[in-house]
């Protein structure tokens, strides 16, 4: 009986070993810890390497697999033959993506009462909130303000919290787009009070992250938020009397709060219409956009140069555009490979909103790939945040295995 007690005790210090060294990872991944974070992956290559090769996976998963690898590897070769990259970062665009797809999968493996997915979904958005918050916080102690800052640094840009390196506003957004999306995630019904927990962290992620937006002048960060809430209630949300009351109070909320805003209550108005972004949404007509401008060349350019290698002459480093930045710099066969990834990420989704997960759980997963199209739609992903769509593959993962495992509940 001893024996046994004692059998029993050891794996759970196993357990709980592995589970604090993978948050570690995770942490440091998403934060680029000391600036050394990023090469992490690299370490944990070989254990998913043999997870693959010793488990059983669906056809779902081999055909996820098959795309993901297939784009890494075409897109590494043509980049690296032009010139765009180094060797070390092909090494990353070879084997970071199918790492962390590898990894989510495995990370939820039997997770039927989402505890594991809880705690890695919520551990990747605080890290990233952290990350994005700190940076900022230590940029406006340096210079006084953003302001400040912004003319010290030659724009909008802010000091890493590690040091030693600066990021762009936009670049901070990919930090800071998860915090902002799991808002309309708290105006959901918690049957388990367990879920109700989830809430302290979600407002005090999107509070630190909308004041980060804010600070920055970011135009995205709005847009994620409202439309997040739209495809959170749309999709996640059966009509009943509670949810028509949630949504009654949710817009009586709105309303009161645009009447206090144009009463200039506390002095709201001129507190919005003194920040940065009040001024960038001024500034600009959507059609004026250099980024609208750039994709429409850009697309243009693919049909042009379906070999790639950057011909054509646009005002902006990068096309700003997951899809159209590969095929700007690679052609037109790892765009198309990219999009067909792109669409099986969407049938993923799709079953797992389909499936019967906890209504809450569904709501952060839309809310999570919402915030992750948008800022793939407006940024130079693959190009200068990496790291933002190897975490993306890893939420994929665990999509897709908590899919497998709901199936193989049904089936049996």
């Amino acid at each position: 009986m001893e024996y046994a007690l004692t059998l029993e005790n050891n794996r759970c210090i196993q357990v709980n070993f592995k589970n604090i060294l993978w948050m570690f990872i995770i942490f440091a991944y998403c934060t680029n810890l000391l600036n050394l974070g990023v090469y992490l992956p690299l370490a944990f290559f070989p254990y998913t390497f043999i997870y693959l090769m010793k488990s059983r996976f669906g056809k779902g998963f081999w055909l996820i697999t098959l795309f993901l690898v297939s784009f890494s590897i075409l897109y590494s070769i043509i980049v690296y033959n032009y010139g765009f990259a180094t060797k070390g970062l092909v090494l990353m665009y070879l084997i970071y993506p199918i790492t962390l797809f590898i990894l989510g999968y495995k990370l939820v493996e039997g997770d039927h009462k989402y505890k594991k997915t809880n705690r890695w979904i919520f551990l990747i958005v605080a890290s990233f909130t952290f990350f994005g918050f700190s940076s900022l916080i230590q940029t406006i102690q340096t210079f006084g303000s953003m302001e400040n800052a912004s003319s010290a640094l030659g724009g909008r840009i802010v000091i890493s919290i590690w040091g030693g390196n600066t990021i762009t506003a936009t670049g901070l957004n990919t930090s800071l787009s998860f915090g902002l999306a799991l808002l309309p995630v708290i105006f959901l019904t918690f049957k388990n009070n367990a879920y109700s927990k989830m809430k302290i962290l979600i407002i005090l992620c999107f509070g630190a992250s909308a004041y980060s937006v804010t600070q920055l002048g970011n135009r995205t960060g709005l847009i994620i938020i409202v439309a997040c809430f739209i495809t959170v209630f749309l999709f996640s949300m059966k009509v009943s009397a509670r949810k028509i009351i949630n949504f009654v109070l949710l817009l009586t909320l709105t309303i009161i709060t645009k009447v206090l805003f144009d009463s200039n209550f506390l002095s709201i108005r001129y507190a919005w219409e003194g920040t940065l972004l009040h001024a960038r949404f001024q500034d600009m007509e959507l059609s004026e956009d250099p980024r609208i401008i750039t994709w429409k060349k850009v697309f243009i350019g693919i049909l042009d140069n379906p070999l790639g290698g950057r011909q054509t002459e646009i005002q902006l480093n990068y096309a700003h555009n997951l899809w159209l930045d590969t095929g700007y710099d690679a052609g037109i066969v790892p765009f198309l490979l990219l999009c067909i990834f792109t669409l099986l990420s969407l049938i993923s989704l799709l079953r797992f909103v389909k499936a019967k997960h906890p209504v809450i759980i569904k709501g952060i997963f839309i809310a999570l790939y919402t915030t992750s199209f948008i800022t793939f739609f407006v940024e130079p992903i693959i190009q200068g945040w990496f790291t933002f769509f190897c975490i993306f593959c890893l939420i994929l993962g665990i999509t897709h295995r908590l899919n497998f495992d709901n199936k193989k509940k049904l089936e049996t």
